[in-house]
């Protein structure tokens, strides 16, 4: 049987997974143009935070989204990815931060895939006592 936590967990994977896949797609493509155009503008700035050339800015952009894309699909399958999910989080914290930008929402995702990392590890058994004969 399928127990109430295992449901929640699945379906908190299944809800960050499309939002990351969605975030991520919307640096790539034009999903939702007025977002798309914003992520055009302002990436420029968030390559400045990490010292990459000007001219990469576009590449940075396809690199993060890409990322979540990726990483977003593996969640599906692997809890590792929910390491990556929060690594790019960091990432966009630190962004924010440096810029003097609100920060909370990338901090809350850093803790719920931590959680969701958390959650689906596989549990680590207890060593059995030694039985005495």
């Amino acid at each position: 049987m399928v127990s109430f936590s295992s449901i929640v967990t699945f379906l908190l994977v299944a809800v960050v997974a499309f939002f990351f896949a969605f975030a991520g797609g919307i640096k790539l493509y034009p999903l939702v143009p007025e977002e798309h155009q914003t992520q055009l503008q302002r990436f420029p700035l968030y390559a400045k935070v990490f010292n990459l050339p000007p001219n990469t800015a576009t590449e940075f952009r396809y690199a993060v989204g890409g990322a979540e894309v990726g990483a977003a699909l593996l969640s599906l399958l692997t809890p590792t990815a929910h390491l990556l999910l929060a690594a790019i989080m960091v990432g966009a914290v630190v962004t924010h931060v440096l810029l003097q930008e609100p920060f909370a929402f990338p901090a809350v995702l850093v803790g719920i895939n931590l959680l969701l990392f958390w959650l689906r590890s596989p549990a680590k058994k207890p060593v059995a006592a030694k039985k005495r004969n």
